[in-house]
């Protein structure tokens, strides 16, 4: 089939200026002639009108009389998961491509120079020292589907630019040769909402009317030949569209492709009359645009208008009904009210001599009486009621509604703009029940009050709860913080007066390293559950095997079963043998070989998981049952296969879980003895985390008691993986201890002890170090010292971490910009970690630091060639 006479007609888009279908209308001359003399113009009205086709014609014409112009698309920048900052610079971005000045300005660099100032203020320095500068002759920006900047929340900031442009042309004449035409669906009250500030009152308004019968004959070359008279053809065409001009030209298209059926075509089967053009134009609308119109309805056209109407269920009814009273009555006074001018934007309505009408008539024959009714019931609850009561004259009172139906009326009409019709019947149904109803409304308001009170009563026990939960919390919190401090501090203050013997020397140390590890588990478990409470924890996901978790935090926590001659037994069940763990008391080890699955063999016990976080779940549980049995006691730990789960089940003879306290064992802050008096220390964050690092892992964790004294048993499901897989080896112990001989560390730290302790720790595994107290010194001591290694903390006064690290970066390799770089820091999270690793930071450790960790990382930063032999 051959379809290239009906390329003529473009349905939908922008016309390409040399459209041979192009209609000019009076807003081609007005738009032009006003953009030439300088004025500031907006064309806003609804969609498929023309705009993008008049914006082509016109900026075309401007460019011919010497007139710099761009036209800018604002769908083409986004707004959707869009910074003000990246919006902003598209918008330059664009203006610059589009302006040919990238020969005379590097716009990154213009904008990091100006990173210090508002972006609106850098908007209006980019006008005044890019444009107008390297600009001589008259500017003209088009910017175009403005209403995609009704939703963002710097808009206002965005037109009161433009605004502030038009009213800098009194204080610097240059101003005058820059000029913005704005075009979308919007009205000009949208543009700057806040009621507190200047509305947008600058500027002359185009409108956009329809095409008119004398200014379409470019539409007739496309029926030329095909058709005996295109004019009159055109007429009934007008007479259907009212002038759209996207059904005007889509119409067009559709009678080219029924050319064959016009009555003076041989093969036509419609009876030739006094007037053919008007039938067969009326059978092709009928058919091929209102019958099954939301099927046909493509390039989309008619479903915009009816979606714009209905998208807010909160206004539809009242546009609804002012469509419905402009349909029955023909047109409406134009009061610009916020529903009629809604309705305007929608396409559907047009302003003729001071009134609303109808469009055209196929508006009219598609959102019909019946369709408006439709719509409504849709929305009405009441909808059959209401057209009953209409339909008797306002008489019929027992339409109207009544007790509880009104009553649910009243409550969907809340915060919703309806039609007159819906108030007129509600106010009826309101005066008809008003006595029952006033009745009914005092015993609703009644309920109201004690549900108030009630939630009031609610509200109180809850924060009352609350507080003292926080007050419970903070209490322990400073308790358990405070105690190993009583500790440190006073075996710190022995071992000053030099009086200790060497075995009450290695005491205290080991009780100074042990209450400082417990402090710094008590920061992680805080820290921790900061990440839970706003959803930052985030996991390493790999591959692991159960049996090696397992087997680890059962030899870990070894040791501290001994020393309460606890009975530790773990049992790992395959599916089809049982292998037995270890058990052990303080007297003898039984079973030294924990398992006879290695950690790294093939195993049906794979998850996908975080290694660490599984390893602090099985760690939690086994402490908390190390904590709660008393000496003398049975822990067992589980490791068998349940369908499609691996199950952990850690089981102790301890204390046990009272029934009251069960429900709320993993809840955050709650201890089942929170007294000052209380047996056992923690924070209640133990059990929480293991539930959040469980159910990150798509997994499940329970508790289970038979009372105080009973003992308990928690139980963690985990999904195993369906197929194995092989796991990544740990070289992790097989890393040599870091010798450093020879090699040039430069520590940078604010505070004096933590420079003292690192260069002690470092000095003694042979490295040469150097120290600065601050990044300024930092700066100075690096062409002298040319060090290997570059240590530095994060948080310093006057410079910090992360700017030093970019000006080393902007160094040259002779002057040490290369040079590996681990960052000291005393936050840590995934936020933190980008943002050192993106400064330039190879590596990063977190306070307080382990030398093993620190001899590691430096490690793995050192060349081969410069380690040691």
């Amino acid at each position: 089939m051959n379809v290239e006479p009906c390329s003529i007609y473009q349905v939908g888009g922008s016309l390409p200026v040399n459209a041979q279908t192009y209609v000019h209308r009076k807003a081609d001359e007005e738009l032009y002639n006003a953009l030439k003399a300088g004025e500031f113009c907006y064309v806003l009205n609804s969609r498929q009108m023309g705009k993008s086709s008049l914006k082509v014609q016109v900026m075309q014409r401007l460019q011919k009389e010497g007139v710099a112009c761009a036209s800018i698309d604002i769908t083409a920048i986004g707004t959707q998961n869009v910074t003000m900052q990246q919006w902003y610079g598209g918008l330059m971005a664009n203006l610059v491509n589009r302006f040919e000045l990238t020969d005379k300005i590097n716009l990154r660099s213009w904008l990091r120079e100006r990173d210090y100032i508002p972006l609106v203020q850098c908007w209006g320095e980019f006008l005044e020292e890019v444009l107008l500068r390297y600009i001589p002759q008259q500017i003209v920006i088009f910017i175009d589907e403005i209403d995609s900047l009704l939703n963002i929340n710097f808009k206002d900031d965005f037109f009161a630019s433009i605004r502030a442009v038009y009213n800098s042309r009194t204080e610097k004449p240059e101003y005058n040769r820059l000029t913005f035409a704005l075009l979308g669906v919007a009205a000009p009250s949208d543009l700057i909402s806040d009621k507190t500030r200047t509305p947008f009152n600058i500027g002359r308004a185009i409108e956009l009317t329809g095409l008119e019968l004398d200014k379409v004959m470019p539409l007739a070359q496309g029926l030329a030949g095909k058709v005996s008279n295109p004019q009159a053809v055109l007429k009934e065409v007008l007479h259907w569209t009212g002038g759209q001009p996207f059904l005007t030209q889509k119409l067009c298209q559709l009678l080219l492709l029924n050319c064959q059926k016009f009555p003076d075509n041989p093969t036509s089967k419609i009876q030739s009359s006094k007037s053919p053009e008007k039938r067969w134009v009326a059978s092709v609308v009928q058919r091929q645009i209102i019958q099954n119109w939301e099927s046909q309805d493509e390039p989309e056209h008619l479903r915009t208008i009816r979606d714009r109407i209905l998208s807010n269920e909160q206004r539809a009814g009242r546009l609804l009904g002012l469509y419905q009273e402009i349909l029955e009555k023909g047109e409406v006074t134009r009061n610009d009210s916020q529903e009629q001018i809604e309705l305007r934007l929608s396409g559907l309505v047009v302003k003729q001599q001071g009134s609303l009408k109808v469009y055209n008539r196929i508006y009219k024959s598609v959102f019909n009486r019946n369709w408006v009714e439709q719509e409504l019931s849709k929305l009405r609850p009441y909808s059959e009621a209401l057209v009953a009561w209409f339909d008797s004259g306002c008489k019929d009172e027992s339409r109207l509604l009544q007790g509880k139906a009104l009553i649910d009326a009243l409550i969907w009409a809340t915060n919703k703009s309806l039609s007159d019709r819906d108030y007129q019947f509600l106010t009826a149904s309101q005066k008809a029940e008003r006595a029952s109803q006033e009745a009914e409304l005092i015993h609703l308001r009644e309920l109201e009050r004690e549900r108030l009170v009630i939630l009031e009563q609610v509200a109180r026990q809850e924060a009352e709860t609350a507080n003292r939960l926080k007050d419970e919390f903070l209490a322990t919190l400073s308790h358990e913080l405070r105690t190993p401090l009583t500790s440190i501090i006073g075996w710190t203050r022995l071992l000053r007066q030099r009086k200790l013997d060497e075995k009450a020397v290695e005491r205290a140390l080991e009780t100074i390293e042990r209450n400082a590890n417990l402090q710094a588990q008590l920061i992680d478990n805080s820290l921790d559950v900061s990440r839970i409470i706003r959803g930052k924890l985030a996991l390493n996901i790999c591959p692991v095997n159960l049996v090696s978790i397992v087997s680890t935090s059962v030899d870990f926590i070894r040791l501290e079963a001994q020393a309460k001659n606890l009975q530790l037994e773990y049992v790992i069940q395959s599916t089809d043998t049982e292998d037995k763990g270890a058990n052990w008391t303080e007297e003898t080890e039984t079973g030294t070989q924990q398992s006879n699955i290695s950690p790294l063999s093939p195993s049906p016990f794979l998850v996908l998981g975080d290694q660490n976080r599984l390893q602090q779940i099985l760690w939690n549980l086994l402490n908390n049952a190390i904590k709660f049995t008393p000496n003398d006691g049975r822990i067992e730990v589980t490791l068998k296969q349940v369908t499609s789960y691996a199950e952990i089940q850690v089981s102790d003879t301890g204390m046990g879980i009272s029934p009251d306290f069960l429900p709320h064992i993993f809840d955050r802050f709650r201890q089942a003895d929170s007294s000052i008096t209380r047996e056992f220390g923690g924070l209640g964050l133990g059990l929480a985390i293991v539930r959040y690092l469980v159910e990150l892992h798509g997994g499940t964790v329970s508790a289970q008691s038979r009372g105080k004294g009973l003992g308990a048993t928690f139980t963690v499901g985990l999904p195993l993986l369906s197929a194995p897989q092989q796991l990544p080896r740990d070289n992790s112990q097989s890393q040599p201890a870091a010798n450093l001989k020879g090699v040039k560390i430069l520590i940078v730290d604010d505070d004096a002890d933590v420079r003292e302790v690192l260069s002690f720790l470092l000095q003694e595994h042979g490295a040469s170090v150097t120290i600065a107290a601050s990044a300024t010194e930092a700066l100075t001591l690096m062409p002298q010292f040319q060090p290997n290694i570059l240590l530095s903390d994060i948080a310093m006064p006057e410079m910090d971490g992360y700017n030093l690290i970019r000006q080393i970066r902007a160094m040259s390799p002779q002057q040490g910009g290369q040079i590996p770089a681990i960052a000291l820091t005393d936050y840590a999270g995934s936020t933190t970690e980008y943002k050192m690793l993106a400064a330039g930071f190879q590596k990063y450790i977190t306070k307080p630091i382990i030398s093993d960790e620190l001899m590691t990382l430096i490690a793995e930063l050192l060349p081969t060639q410069n380690l040691p032999n």
